[in-house]
Order: structure tokens, then C-alpha cells, then sequence
């Protein structure tokens, strides 16, 4: 199966996001390797989408950011699915379900 362009996935990148912070805290170079992994390679979004999709985020209120302690390296910010980004995930993922059921007939070979 060939590595999907980021064209296919676009309007869907901060459902993903929010997705990925459905089990707790990330970061975002965390969040890049959950949503590779997930994807099982198939979707590697770059670094500049998912920032600035973060950030976008961020002001809307759909996830808060703070920054970390790190003793050891790097300080890093680690983000956090909001109530209001819980609220929108869940419409993503019906918006998601009804859309792939169009696609789905719309693509169908019969």
C-alpha cells in the first residue's frame, strides 16, 4: 500500500491530532510518531502541519499547552485535549462516518 498524500487527509488533521491526545499528554514530536505509528507508516504528516495545526488549536480552545520541566534536554510543550476539543472530535468523527459512507458509494465499482 503507497504512503498516502497529505492532500487525502488535510481537513482531517486536527481530528487526528485530537485523536492522539485522547489517552493524555503529548508533545509534538510525540504526536508526528503516535499518528505514523497508528497509521502504520502509510501517513508521516510533517513537522510544520502538525505545529502550526497545534497552534491553530491552541487559540480555539480545543487544546491547552504548557511546558514541561525537563531536567534531562530539551524543555518541550505538551498539549491536552480541552472539553471543547473533546466535544469537537466527537463531531469530527460523525462528520468523518458520513462522509466515508459518500465516499464509499460514490467510489463503489457497481
Amino acid at each position: 500500500m503507497a504512503i498516502l498524500s497529505s492532500d487525502v487527509l488535510r481537513g482531517h488533521v486536527e481530528a487526528i491530532i485530537l485523536n492522539s491526545l485522547s489517552d493524555g499528554k503529548k508533545y509534538g514530536y510525540e504526536i508526528r510518531g503516535f499518528i505514523e505509528s497508528k497509521s502504520k507508516g502509510l501517513y508521516k504528516p510533517n513537522e510544520q502541519s502538525v505545529y502550526s495545526a497545534l497552534h491553530r488549536m491552541e487559540g480555539c480552545g480545543y487544546i491547552k499547552g504548557n511546558w514541561g520541566d525537563e531536567r534531562m534536554g530539551a524543555t518541550r510543550k505538551y498539549y491536552e485535549m480541552t472539553e471543547e476539543g473533546k466535544a469537537m472530535l466527537e463531531n469530527k468523527r460523525t462528520e468523518w462516518e458520513a462522509a466515508k459512507m459518500v465516499i464509499d458509494a460514490l467510489l463503489s465499482r457497481d
